[in-house]
């Protein structure tokens, strides 16, 4: 019974460091890509897929890996600045050595980015403001458990 008690305790100081340390941003990287250029071609779209995983990647060879500590996960959007969002996705929880793999999160940014509908994108006359984010849970990790 004390030996449960003491674990949740523990849990509990444990998950209050983590929001701590998400709330002050640690692990937390963000970056943008406006396309002014109108009408968006395809190989507008390529190019920018191309340029948000260099980005990711990156990031990815500067975080924190403690004790092989390497997931991340990343999430993108594209909306026009001041309006709603035109297209956004979330690129799951995965280790970093996946990221480059046949069909991983490499591919599948780039194909998200690729696949948006132009027609939609070209609309109005405006330009289209993409952003990334990338999470890394090393970093999280080491800051709010192992650097505590």
């Amino acid at each position: 019974m004390l030996n449960r008690l003491r674990q949740k305790l523990e849990n509990d100081r444990i998950r209050k460091r983590i929001a701590r340390t998400l709330n002050v941003g640690v692990g937390l990287y963000a970056q943008s890509w406006t396309l002014q250029q109108l009408p968006i071609k395809p190989e507008d779209l390529h190019r920018l897929g191309s340029q948000i995983t260099n980005w990711c990647s990156d990031v990815m060879a500067h975080t924190s890996k403690p004790y092989g500590i390497d997931q991340v996960k990343v999430g993108i959007a594209c909306a026009r600045p001041g309006q709603r969002v035109v297209a956004s996705s979330i690129f799951g929880v995965f280790r970093q050595r996946e990221f480059a793999q046949e069909g991983g999160p490499k591919e599948q940014i780039e194909s998200f980015v690729s696949r948006l509908h132009i027609p939609e994108l070209n609309a109005s006359n405006t330009s289209l403001r993409f952003a990334a984010v990338l999470l890394s849970y090393g970093d999280v990790a080491k800051e709010s458990i192992f650097n505590y």
